[in-house]
């Protein structure tokens, strides 16, 4: 959660290099991956985000927080796509 505190500071960049080398020691702990898409989705990387979830629920299908925060990234993207005129 250093990694979250750390980009809830504008620090981003160091977050995220933060995750990889945590996703590095430990390839399939969701909640690496959780965190990463909870930054690119504060960064409105909302492809990112994507990914990262997607990853994460794949790792843990059980898991409430991943798929609420899959959901909030789904509508990020619709609203997006939207206003871009994107079906």
């Amino acid at each position: 959660y250093y990694a979250l505190a750390l980009s809830e500071r504008g620090a981003s960049k160091t977050a995220l290099s933060q995750i990889e080398k945590a996703k590095a020691g430990s390839p399939n702990d969701f909640r690496m991956l959780e965190l990463e898409g909870k930054i690119y989705y504060n960064l409105k990387n909302y492809d990112k985000a994507d990914v990262s979830l997607r990853w994460a629920s794949s790792l843990n299908e059980k898991s409430p927080e991943v798929w609420n925060n899959l959901a909030l990234v789904q509508e990020a993207l619709y609203r997006t796509n939207k206003k871009l005129g994107k079906k």
